[in-house]
């Protein structure tokens, strides 16, 4: 005869808690549902604050840097994967801009560099609208093109002018992400897109655009040291070098980052590069003028 079979119930681990993250119950260091460490008494040390800062930034394979390097060296390819919804290896579009952007205005302290905070005289006779804001009232009675006739008190005004604008400039700089999406918009007109798309695109786009602006900087002035210890003079000025060794960087990723995100001919890409720098330069004068306007208000 037989003996009864006898029912065993599986041994249930216990819990450690519930995570922090999502509330799932913890039966072990990390969360099964979300990956979250379990966190204890050792983790509100400064030793683990600064050991998960450094290891944040010293490892090759951490979030930041894997996003960074795929943003530079994989044109186009972190918008498509933050639209397809894979977004969890990768840093989001806002947060790398704003790591860019971050990082460049703490450069500016030690760089020759006026491209988002336009130094006053800039303003007033290096683009299309100086004309315009020439007969703007600087003070109450005095109009900027009567204060330009004062060395002296134009020197002060600008001087103030200079140091004023930096501090909207590293917030304004923002607002040129949807000018750049409509630029996007307008250029692939006949593909129909979701206009976020775009702003997905031009946030990776100005990211890159801001990495390339540094990396230029710190060329021309290598390069420029260079020439003046062998006794070399440029044939041009400094920023007409400066241009072209912003091209030079921008361009490459430009083109494949366009062909790849928009799926077009390597050929249309092409054309349409061209069309997109000359709306960039207006988006730029666009912002220019806004920090303009706004550093007036705040002088």
């Amino acid at each position: 005869m037989d003996s009864p079979s006898t029912s065993v119930t599986p041994r249930v681990p216990a819990t450690r808690g519930s995570c922090p993250s999502c509330g799932t119950g913890l039966f072990g260091p990390y969360c099964a549902e979300c990956g979250e460490s379990c966190a204890g008494q050792a983790d509100l040390s400064v030793r683990a604050f600064l050991k998960d800062a450094l290891y944040e930034l010293t490892n090759a394979d951490s979030r930041i840097w894997r996003s960074v390097r795929s943003l530079v060296l994989q044109p186009g390819y972190l918008s498509e994967e933050y639209l397809a919804g894979r977004r969890r290896p990768w840093f989001g579009p806002v947060q790398l801009f704003l790591i860019c952007n971050v990082t460049f205005f703490v450069l500016l302290e030690f760089l020759p560099l006026h491209v988002f905070t336009t130094r006053l005289s800039d303003h007033l006779f290096a683009h299309p609208y100086g004309r315009w804001i020439l007969g703007m009232e600087a003070r109450p009675g005095v109009t900027f093109r009567a204060l330009v006739q004062d060395q002296e008190a134009f020197r002060a005004y600008a001087r103030t002018f200079n140091a004023v604008t930096a501090g909207p400039a590293k917030s304004l700089i923002v607002v040129m992400i949807p000018g750049v999406a409509l630029l996007l918009h307008v250029l692939h007109a006949t593909r129909r897109r979701y206009f976020v798309e775009h702003l997905v695109f031009a946030t990776h786009l100005l990211a890159v655009v801001i990495m390339a602006i540094v990396g230029a900087v710190i060329t021309a002035v290598v390069f420029g040291r260079v020439l003046l210890l062998l006794e070399i003079r440029f044939p041009g000025n400094d920023d007409s070098f400066f241009s072209l060794v912003l091209l030079g960087l921008f361009l490459p990723w430009l083109l494949p980052a366009l062909r790849r995100f928009y799926g077009q001919s390597w050929s249309m890409a092409a054309l349409k590069v061209p069309l997109f720098i000359m709306g960039l330069y207006v988006v730029l004068v666009a912002y220019r003028l806004m920090l303009f306007l706004l550093t007036v208000r705040l002088v």
